[in-house]
């Protein structure tokens, strides 16, 4: 019986095994990771707005009519004081039933839900180019009958310039920060390795509910502030040994 080829390749199957995890230290190059941030404003020039009608009636084709009508009145109003059909889209419709669900029970026969009436939501996204319109145009739509209004959200139109802005804040910032550990621990900073940018900058629309019998002859009061556009890149650099 011959041994030796069973220890060859015992003995080869062993470095296989276990060469693909030996790693040299001379191999591993340290890194140090940072983030920045820019953040930059600028004045709005565009205001989104959604206006709905919310209609109930005891069946669905009463419900649509209604809904339609006080729709249809205000979406004729809006491109009469000047917002073109581009900047008017339909964003949610919806007709469900309203449904009471019985709260006992009868002791001959179970009490089943029962639809007592139907709800009609028509909901558009309006996009106001012409700021000194929003107060006009809020309080039209309600008069008209809009109930359901959220915004207005603003925002610049083209935001190219004020992003690259905020980018080249962030790399800036990124940049100082990571000399500033270097500086502090006795390092120098080799060839950077990495570049990722995170986020950016998230509307956030406010909503508020405005009923047909609250509306007022008066434009409703708005002011368009600022909108900051921010941006965070993370870098990761290589340190020279």
């Amino acid at each position: 019986m011959r041994l030796f080829p069973a220890f060859a390749t015992l003995a080869i199957a062993t470095v296989l095994a276990i060469a693909p995890y030996t790693l040299r230290a001379e191999d591993k190059i340290p890194t140090l990771s940072l983030t920045g941030t820019g953040s930059v404003s600028g004045s709005p020039d565009m205001a989104i707005i959604t206006i709905g009608t919310v209609s109930e009636a005891e069946d669905a084709v009463a419900a649509l009519e209604k809904n339609t009508a006080s729709t249809t009145a205000f979406i004729d109003a809006l491109k009469a004081a000047g917002i073109e059909g581009k900047d008017l889209q339909t964003s949610n419709f919806s007709v469900e039933p309203n449904i009471v669900y019985p709260s006992s029970k009868s002791s001959t026969r179970p009490n089943r839900p029962a639809i007592v009436g139907y709800t009609v939501r028509n909901m558009v996204t309006v996009r106001i180019r012409d700021l000194k319109l929003i107060g006009n145009v809020l309080n039209e739509a309600v008069t008209l009958g809009a109930n359901s209004i959220s915004g207005p959200r603003f925002a610049v139109d083209e935001p190219a310039a004020l992003e690259a802005e905020a980018r080249r804040m962030a790399m800036t910032a990124a940049l100082a920060k990571a000399q500033d550990y270097a500086d502090a621990a006795g390092i120098a900073l080799g060839p950077i390795q990495m570049i990722s940018e995170q986020g950016g900058f998230q509307p956030r629309p406010e909503a508020m509910m405005m009923s047909r019998s609250a509306a007022d002859s008066s434009p409703v009061p708005v002011e368009a502030g600022e909108v900051s556009y921010s941006a965070t890149v993370s870098v990761e650099w290589a340190l020279k040994q």
